[in-house]
């Protein structure tokens, strides 16, 4: 395990102020419908100090008539608080924990070290969870042990547009102004670029756009899908291959470092973060970039409704030539993270209401509640459908949307476990049109280079953290000093032959096995 300093001291100290009733001992199993859950605070973006106060799970603890305790560690000190707890052998009756990140062995080391209970013989005591499994074999395939131990409660999202909140954004206002069509293939970007470069688009007859806003980890990276390939690891044939390590990514690099030597991408985008680019998306300076439809395209619209005319939209993934196959170069997991889980830990003494519980979030009821909230207070229901109320979307005390809304629910994918609505999501994330287009523009394209997240070994996860981490900031150098031109994109085979040296072989061979065991599931 991943301890960090355990001295007694401490752990008698934990202890002592956080007695957690229900769980440890040697006591019977007995029903007493009280249960303690350790977790982050995951009521939204709200106020509230607890989950437990957020309506919607108080509506849950009566439905299934189960009382919990939800015991939240510090934020600065949640690792060492999880550490303590492990370590002194009393822990709560469920943990929401990144298992597959933060504990040695991920969730089998867990369950081989005794803290948490296996569910795969336990599906009928989860008949909620159990459907929504078998509904979905793509996400049953995703969650189990590469020997098929069903051993957490995962968030699952509703459908694959939940995956659509990130691609290129581009300024229409620039586009009218200068006369030019939203971009759809790589030349026709290059053109756009140049005319924002020239064109002098804000108007302020200054030669100062920065075209293409850019930080120290490249989304445009993410235009070479146009090219037939993507970033990292993907499956090209039924053969899992690396993005850098195929020509067309060559070509995609010679054209990155087209755009750079004529000024369309940052200059200085290799030591800039994401400050800088906002900055830049926000007070005139840039027309186009790689971002979160939130954060990014909600964030820039905002700010930028002092400049006149101001209009941030969501463009279609390119292809290469007109006509040609647009790739969307993202993935198309259902799960919002199998790193982290719920689970049910080995001293919970009252099971059938840990499984009651943990079940319930998988029924309709509870992802009405956990999604949308109390009907008459965060949404009402109009022509059948569900509309967000006043209250959220326009706070009488200056809060947004994510604020007003986590006070009844949290439609974000940070929640203990639930089915995550992609019509709440974008109702309360995406609050202009441009938003809700964006989800739909950037869900649209050939997906032949998505992919799933194939369950590992622990020997295969040990294998990759010696390995993985180094060629990816290799890799990620090389592109970033091909793209500026200090590196010649003439080396790119003596590139190639080193990141042999240092374990690609493997490490594509290693997810080639796991692919291929995922595939005959």
């Amino acid at each position: 395990m991943k301890l960090r300093k355990i001295i007694c001291v401490a752990i008698v100290a934990l202890l002592a102020v956080s007695s957690l009733a229900g769980c440890g001992g040697d006591k019977k199993q007995q029903a007493t419908g009280h249960l303690t859950y350790w977790m982050g605070n995951y009521a939204g973006a709200s106020e509230l100090d607890n989950y437990g106060k957020m309506e919607s799970v108080q509506k849950i603890h009566e439905a299934v008539g189960v009382e919990v305790e939800y015991v939240h560690p510090s934020s600065a000190a949640w690792e060492e608080n999880f550490n303590i707890m492990i370590a002194s052998g009393d822990y709560t009756d469920m943990i929401y924990w990144n298992w597959a990140s933060k504990y040695t062995g991920g969730y089998e080391g867990a369950l081989n070290d005794g803290i948490i209970l296996d569910l795969t013989d336990k599906t009928d005591k989860l008949p909620n969870y159990s459907k929504i499994l078998a509904d979905n074999p793509d996400v049953d395939k995703t969650i189990r042990t590469t020997d098929g131990k069903l051993l957490f409660f995962a968030t699952v999202k509703e459908d694959t547009s939940l995956n659509s909140c990130y691609g290129p954004m581009i300024r229409k206002d620039w586009l009218d102004k200068l006369g030019l069509e939203m971009p759809t293939t790589i030349d026709e970007w290059y053109t756009v670029l140049k005319a924002f470069k020239t064109g002098d688009p804000n108007g302020n007859g200054k030669a100062d756009e920065i075209p293409m806003a850019a930080t120290k980890s490249p989304g445009f990276k993410n235009f070479a899908g146009a090219f037939g390939t993507r970033n990292g690891i993907y499956v090209k044939n039924g053969k899992v291959v690396y993005g850098f390590m195929q020509p067309e990514y060559k070509a995609f690099v010679t054209e990155m470092n087209k755009w750079y030597k004529e000024g369309l991408i940052d200059s200085e985008f290799a030591a800039l973060d994401k400050t800088t680019a906002d900055a830049y998306m926000s007070n005139d300076t840039s027309g186009a970039c790689m971002g979160w439809v939130g954060s990014g395209m909600g964030t820039y619209l905002a700010a930028g409704q002092s400049i006149p005319g101001y209009n941030l939209v969501a463009a279609p993934w390119p292809s290469l030539e007109k006509g040609g196959k647009a790739y969307i170069p993202q993935d198309f997991d259902r799960i919002t993270s199998t790193d982290s889980g719920g689970v049910i830990t080995t001293k919970c003494q009252d099971l059938d209401s840990a499984f009651k519980y943990m079940d319930y979030f998988y029924t309709e009821e509870a992802t009405v509640l956990l999604n949308w909230g109390i009907e008459g207070k965060s949404y009402v229901v109009e022509n059948g459908e569900k509309k967000l109320t006043d209250f959220v979307t326009n706070n009488p005390d200056g809060k947004s949307r994510n604020q007003a809304m986590g006070l009844y629910a949290n439609t974000s994918s940070g929640a203990p476990q639930k089915i995550m609505a992609a019509d709440a999501f974008a109702a309360v994330q995406y609050g202009t049109p441009q938003q809700k287009e964006a989800s739909i523009v950037w869900n649209e394209g050939d997906r032949s280079l998505m992919t799933l997240e194939w369950p590992l070994t622990a020997d295969e996860k040990a294998k990759l953290s010696e390995i993985e981490g180094a060629i990816t900031t290799y890799e990620n150098e090389v592109f970033t000093k091909m793209v500026m031109g200090t590196e010649p994109i003439s080396n790119y085979g003596k590139h190639m032959a080193e990141l042999r040296n240092r374990g690609i072989d493997e490490m594509i061979a290693i997810y080639q096995t796991a692919y291929d065991r995922f595939m005959a599931k």
